[in-house]
């Protein structure tokens, strides 16, 4: 069975038909690197940026969870607390600067998990996993998502 691909898969690129004993089934190329900022210097400056900046949406979040861009102590604290570390899971631990590849296993319907893994364009076959569980009450998902972000998430469902 052939690997699905997305329409801009470079031809020259054979996705891997498994990794880890996993089937995959779609293979996806990100090609657009977010740019890389550049940490301040000093310990506790990289500390700051690294754990409460947010190079990406900014302080107050971006237009789809504050359309009307309001700017308030409240509004600062409610978007660090939905996206804490933001800075240290994309460019820290994360490589959203890199062009990457993911790869997506057949879904296993029997535990509700998904498994998939990233892979940097720099370090060719080196995956980075990622899995999501989709439970009766809660989701929830762990490691490098195709951008290069590295996430964790933890919500109850309000679809069952």
């Amino acid at each position: 069975m052939t690997v699905k691909t997305s329409p801009n898969w470079p031809p020259e690129i054979t996705p891997p038909a498994e990794i880890d004993g996993h089937r995959i089934v779609l293979a996806q190329f990100y090609n657009e690197p977010e740019p890389t900022p550049r940490p301040p210097q000093g310990r506790w400056a990289w500390f700051v940026w690294a754990f409460f900046g947010n190079d990406k949406d900014g302080p107050i979040g971006d237009t789809v969870w504050n359309p009307e861009r309001r700017d308030t102590w409240w509004i600062r604290l409610q978007w660090w607390l939905r996206n804490p570390a933001h800075n240290y899971c994309w460019h820290v631990r994360g490589f959203t600067h890199e062009a990457t590849f993911r790869y997506d296993a057949q879904f296993d319907e029997q535990d509700g998990r998904d498994h998939a893994w990233t892979e940097r364009l720099s370090e060719p076959g080196k995956y980075y996993p990622f899995t999501r569980h989709l439970g009766r009450y809660f989701e929830w998902y762990r490691g490098w998502r195709g951008t290069g972000a590295w996430g964790l998430k933890f919500k109850r469902r309000t679809e069952r």
